[in-house]
């Protein structure tokens, strides 16, 4: 799983973490959410400490961090 795959799906695995929970653990279900929160808050800045703003060129333009999949194979 790529790095922007992992910042789209903490969220929601730490929400159905906490939909899963009984409503009276408070105290639980707000420490979850704030450790989803700082994980995903630390992904998203290594995703950005990681983008490299001036060595492209305008020749060479290429998408950085692209996930590729293969969605439907018959498609390709």
């Amino acid at each position: 799983m790529g790095l922007l795959s992992f910042i789209i799906f903490a969220p929601l695995i730490g929400a159905v973490i906490i939909f899963l929970m009984p409503k009276q653990k408070v105290q639980v279900i707000q420490s979850i959410a704030v450790v989803t929160m700082l994980i995903t808050l630390l992904a998203s800045v290594a995703l950005l400490l990681g983008f490299q703003t001036g060595s492209m060129q305008l020749d060479a333009l290429q998408i950085q961090f692209a996930e590729k999949l293969p969605w439907i194979p018959s498609f390709n």
